[in-house]
């Protein structure tokens, strides 16, 4: 995975280079190691140069998906209104096979930039338990501290004792039906 990380992040900065990417960018997609995730709230810390990137695992317990997921990212006010941050280059966000959309929302009095991942598709299905979601963030300020919060839905996986009901209830539905055509032969005269 540490391989993979160091292709990804030359790719990231060139298509900031190239001005594709603007300040304080976040997308999520599959990059990075593997941290798993048993809650739906968590902390991340950018690396010296403002990045990072992680492939999560949802492994909640009890079982959980993610439905929307916000990334609150305090800055420092030199940063926050300096020539390389987000105030004066802007951020993107893009939810990539996660989530349809994302917000940004820029908060001056607390120098804090949040980022909001939500809606749900057939092709985007947040973040369901048992599953991968990767962060990659870009241009953040050096070694800061990035909380996640999550709303959360209960998995909709059949109770246990489901799959045994249904092969009882199909059992008992042959035997009457197996019953009847026995009755049926033995009653003729």
């Amino acid at each position: 995975m540490c391989r993979f990380k160091a292709l990804l992040f030359p790719w990231a900065f060139a298509l900031i280079g190239a001005g594709l990417l603007s300040g304080a960018s976040i997308s999520l997609d599959t990059v990075g190691s593997d941290p798993a995730l048993t809650s739906p709230s968590f902390t991340f810390m950018t690396d010296q140069n403002g990045g990072y990137a992680a492939t999560y695992q949802n492994v909640s317990n009890p079982p959980f998906d993610f439905i929307t997921l916000e990334l609150t990212a305090p800055f420092s006010s030199g940063f926050y209104f300096g020539p390389s941050g987000p105030k004066t280059l802007g951020a993107t966000c893009n939810g990539g096979n996660a989530f349809r959309y994302c917000s940004i929302n820029f908060f001056d009095n607390t120098t804090t930039v949040v980022f909001r991942f939500f809606g749900l598709d057939s092709t985007h299905l947040g973040f369901p338990y048992q599953q991968q979601v990767g962060l990659l963030a870009a241009l953040f300020e050096p070694n800061q501290t990035v909380g996640a919060n999550a709303l959360t839905a209960p998995v909709s996986t059949p109770e246990p004792g489901a799959f045994q009901l249904a092969a009882m209830g199909l059992g008992l539905c042959g035997l009457i039906m197996g019953g009847k055509k026995f009755l049926k032969t033995r009653v003729r005269p």
